[in-house]
């Protein structure tokens, strides 16, 4: 017990200690709230992305090493209780971010959260996948206080954002799944043959030699389900980075399974004009957009006749002590801090032995529940490494004292923590 205590120590605390960062980028998006959700030292995976973040031009990101959301709130008197996370496009390798859709949704009485992700350097392709489903979970927790419906939080994205945007409505759990998405121009196919019309953005997700069946599994036509949201496509024929074929093939995947879905491809316009006022399709594509929502709005409130609603007002059942938070002002705390912590767990700990006679080392990824009180519960497995060790860490984590709980306006709430928890094996 002594040698894998320590193993715990020396491994895990890494994970979540104070290493040191790589430097961050500041942009004025002219955002209403700016919410950092986490970065790779919080994550419950980390892209290893060890340069600073640099804006090479206008408010162009690249190597991001943290997340998150620029929210621009909805024009009240035209509120409706929508939202939409806009995932910058920029082929996994920059985030090609604009506020030319933030301010029209604002605007026309939709709230907007631009998404600053974290890139995959190469290969941790579930790095983005986690930063919108934290961003989903926010915007859902939050909604109160955001003026927005839980039930009507969109995605949007562009190119590899749109790729993004339908991972998040065919990979994600069901519960964590968007409303509904809207791809611009999306990357959809991912296959190693069709990958080569979009080799650079292939190889900046998944990076070199790609075994066939995880190429598959981002080829997002071949995960659509009968949970996969409505969805909304606009793309141009003559695109030449990602042809219209990609939208297609989507189409057609919803089409199989009975998901409303809409799609305009307009002859001209190649690719990238999501923020382009100049676009000489950019009535259409606003006025589609638009068209879109006032749907998806009639498929929330199918018995309405109104044409004209009354501005959107959170429920008087959405209370704070009902939902459980992923970032609040004042985050729990362990008596004795994050080491303690550790130790607590390490002293909890017993290393199953099975696991032990098969070797089997690694890390598992979980999170639970801080209550109002400070009470543990609700332990989930966030990323498995093995049966038995997968229990163990649940045990452990059980085991743990009360917590100081979380706050948020002063008021003891649930929330969420995360916790990664190695097996490594010493001689």
């Amino acid at each position: 017990m002594k040698n894998f205590w320590t193993s715990i120590l020396l491994f895990t605390l890494p994970l979540i200690g104070n290493a040191q960062t790589p430097k961050v980028v500041s942009i004025n998006t002219e955002a209403d709230l700016v919410v950092k959700l986490w970065d790779n030292t919080t994550a419950p995976h980390s892209s290893q992305e060890t340069r600073d973040e640099i804006n090479p031009k206008g408010l162009q990101l690249a190597q991001t090493s943290e997340t998150v959301l620029y929210i621009h709130k909805a024009n009240p008197e035209k509120n409706q209780g929508h939202s939409v996370i806009i995932c910058p496009g920029g082929g996994y390798k920059t985030l090609n971010i604009g506020l030319t859709m933030s301010k029209f949704f604002q605007e026309n009485g939709i709230t907007s959260a631009i998404l600053k992700y974290r890139l995959p350097n190469k290969g941790h392709y579930d790095v983005p996948l986690e930063d919108v489903q934290a961003a989903l979970r926010y915007m859902r927790s939050h909604a109160e206080e955001l003026s927005i419906d839980p039930s009507k939080v969109a995605v949007m994205g562009s190119s590899a954002g749109g790729h993004l945007a339908a991972m998040a409505s065919t990979l994600l759990p069901d519960e964590d799944k968007p409303a509904h998405a809207i791809l611009l121009y999306p990357v959809i196919v991912f296959d190693s043959l069709a990958s080569q019309s979009h080799r650079n953005t292939y190889l900046y997700l998944l990076g070199k030699d790609v075994p066939e069946d995880l190429a598959q599994k981002y080829s997002l036509e071949k995960q659509v389900t009968r949970t996969t949201p409505p969805t909304l496509m606009l793309l141009s024929d003559d695109d030449p980075l990602v042809p219209s074929w990609h939208s297609l093939e989507y189409a057609r995947a919803l089409k199989s399974f009975g998901i409303p879905m809409s799609i305009c491809v307009f002859p001209t316009g190649g690719h990238g004009w999501i923020n382009n006022l100049k676009y000489k399709y950019v009535d259409e594509y606003h006025g589609i957009v638009l068209k879109w929502f006032e749907e998806m709005e009639k498929r929330s409130h199918p018995s309405s006749t109104s044409t004209a609603s009354a501005p959107y007002q959170p429920s008087s059942a959405s209370k704070a002590d009902e939902k459980i938070y992923n970032l609040v002002e004042q985050m729990p705390r362990y008596p004795g801090g994050e080491a303690q912590l550790m130790r607590d767990v390490a002293y909890h700990l017993i290393y199953p032995a099975d696991a032990r006679k098969k070797l089997v080392q690694g890390i598992v990824f979980l999170r639970f529940v801080v209550s109002e009180t400070g009470e543990v519960g609700n332990v989930e497995v966030e990323k498995s490494l093995y049966p038995s060790c997968d229990q163990a860490a649940i045990n452990a984590v059980k085991s743990l004292s009360r917590f100081t709980p979380g706050r948020q306006k002063g008021q003891p709430v649930k929330v969420w923590y995360h916790i990664p928890i190695q097996f490594q094996s010493l001689p």
